[in-house]
């Protein structure tokens, strides 16, 4: 794969968060106890038309009565993978190609059922020569796009959480890893992430340590075709080993799931069979996100 979509991609995350941050972890349950519970929301859909100041069109997701609660409401921004691609600059029914698995899927099936009410943002990936499709842009490369969401929606900028399935997982790499204590996430979940495309093997060390200033927990299926298993294993491995990495990072395997495991990590029940020799899933994931918010810091 092309990388130079990769690197206009990291250049408006570095004009957006021109601070140093750093996760702070508390216990969550005063923070789930001031927000209304969770009675469902309605999926939006933009292209350049509705939202001008976006490359591409992508979906938000908006809790009910989020237009009159006063909230500012705790956000996940989810990266499709490669699946998710199409042209929504014009035409809104290229949206529909995100909705196949994950948190998306869940919102269309009407099975997702988060802990709190969160504002969901999917930016959408479209190629950038539709002809040679060796390079593609997302919906969300545009420094605009994300002040013209703060304006308009009210999202909570200090629990603004990053997950991603795929090529979207190994987005998740590229933005924590290169932003270092300058991404503005509290915390992030990579599942099946692209590890080889996404964590350039000159700059791997580098990456590596950036990714260890944002609380991890990835996500594997043992039997994953598309992007194996060691991807992450190694990931891991090299950021248990930094002296100085001042987060957890955790790795579960699913035993008996594959590439697609999204569906199973974002229901708060989720039951499913785990390795053993990694970190097992002993805390819903939307308490594990909540129990972090990202504050401004002169670093570490």
């Amino acid at each position: 794969m092309n990388k130079s979509f990769v690197s206009v991609f990291c250049s408006m995350f570095f004009l957006v968060s021109c601070s140093r941050f750093v996760s702070v972890k508390s216990d969550p349950a005063p923070y789930l106890a001031s927000l209304p519970e969770h009675t469902g929301g309605r999926l939006v859909g933009f292209t350049q038309k509705d939202f001008s100041d976006c490359d591409n069109g992508f979906y938000v997701y908006l809790p009910d009565g989020w237009d009159s609660s006063g909230i500012h409401y705790p956000t996940i921004v989810w990266y499709c993978g490669h699946n998710g691609i199409g042209d929504s600059r014009e035409d809104p029914k290229e949206l529909a190609k995100m909705l196949l698995n994950g948190i998306p899927k869940l919102i269309k099936e009407d099975r997702w059922k988060p802990l709190a009410p969160f504002i969901v943002i999917i930016p959408q990936a479209r190629w950038r020569d539709p002809v040679k499709r060796d390079s593609y842009i997302y919906s969300s490369d545009n420094i605009k796009f994300w002040t013209s969401l703060y304006q308009q929606f009210p999202i909570d900028q200090q629990r603004m959480y990053l997950t991603g399935h795929s090529d979207g997982g190994g987005v998740v790499y590229w933005i924590v890893g290169h932003g270092g204590d300058r991404a503005f996430f509290a915390a992030a979940v990579p599942v099946s992430g692209n590890a080889f495309d996404f964590i350039i093997p000159k700059d791997r060390s580098k990456i590596i340590r950036g990714m260890s200033r944002t609380p991890l927990w990835l996500f594997h299926g043992k039997g994953d075709n598309f992007v194996p298993l060691y991807m992450s294993v190694d990931v891991i491995k090299e950021m248990r080993a930094l002296r100085d990495r001042p987060y957890e990072a955790k790795l579960t395997v699913f035993s008996e799931l594959g590439h697609f495991c999204n569906d199973e990590i974002f229901l708060p029940d989720m039951t499913v069979k785990t390795e053993a020799q990694w970190d097992p899933y002993d805390q819903d994931i939307y308490s594990w996100m909540l129990q972090y918010k990202r504050v401004r810091s002169d670093g570490f």
